[in-house]
């Protein structure tokens, strides 16, 4: 998973329009599950999401499946945010090399 810093810099969308951290937060747990299986990141626009708002809908009503619109999981968002964590690691390993 991504640093608190990584997402805290991921928080701000285009200009200074604030996400909340929550959604940022859901979309790199999304990203970093699909990562770790090896899917290309086109599945969670494909079949993620649509599954995850019927799911919703199901169990907790429509009117609760609004709240996963926000949550942004385009190949764009996906791409970013691999490169993102592969930052945080690089960096990571940085500290580490430094320190010892």
């Amino acid at each position: 998973m991504p640093s608190k810093t990584s997402i805290k810099n991921s928080i701000l969308s285009s200009g200074k329009e604030y996400i909340e951290t929550s959604v940022v937060k859901a979309s790199y747990t999304d990203t970093y599950k699909v990562t770790m299986q090896k899917k290309c990141d086109t599945i969670t626009e494909k079949l993620v999401m649509p599954c995850a708002k019927e799911m919703v809908a199901k169990v907790s009503g429509q009117d609760q499946v609004t709240k996963l619109n926000i949550v942004s999981l385009s190949n764009n968002t996906i791409r970013m945010q691999v490169d993102d964590m592969a930052d945080d690691i690089l960096a990571q390993v940085i500290d580490e090399v430094n320190s010892s």
